[in-house]
């Protein structure tokens, strides 16, 4: 099975992002650790569910569910912050984190062989971890193989 992990890590610092892998606990205290004051946009993954797909008792291909996170703290005049409103969020970041996400995953899975998405659902998750941030998510089922 190919790495799918290290495929988007890379994809990720292609386009300037500081990726994450981890459990929330972990991303934490990574995200507390990083210099993101310069506006940098942070890419997460969260560990998979893998399931085999299995036709006459082989396979090679796998069927994964993840989820991602694109979020980013700062921009030019704003600072995510419990203090602003939905609206505020949505305006300064979350429609601009939706957009290069799913831009992103589209180029992904669209430029790699062995790699095709099944379903992606996207949602917001706000003020998230200790620093705060903003973040588009997606929830993605795919299969990869060899």
């Amino acid at each position: 099975m190919k790495d799918f992990v290290g495929i988007m890590k890379t994809a990720a610092e292609l386009k300037g992002w500081l990726p994450f892998y981890g459990s929330k606990g972990y991303q934490n205290f990574e995200i507390a650790q990083a210099d993101i004051t310069d506006g940098s946009m942070l890419f997460i993954i969260f560990p998979a569910s893998i399931s085999a797909q299995i036709e006459s008792g082989m396979w090679s291909r796998y069927r994964v569910t993840t989820k991602v996170f694109l979020g980013r703290k700062f921009e030019n005049n704003t600072t995510s912050s419990i203090a602003e409103t939905e609206q505020q969020k949505y305006d300064a970041r979350l429609k601009e984190l939706n957009a290069e996400l799913d831009d992103f995953l589209n180029t992904l899975f669209n430029c790699n062989d062995g790699f095709e998405a099944n379903n992606i659902r996207y949602f917001y998750e706000l003020n998230q971890y200790s620093a705060n941030i903003d973040f588009c998510g997606a929830d993605i089922t795919f299969d990869i193989w060899s």
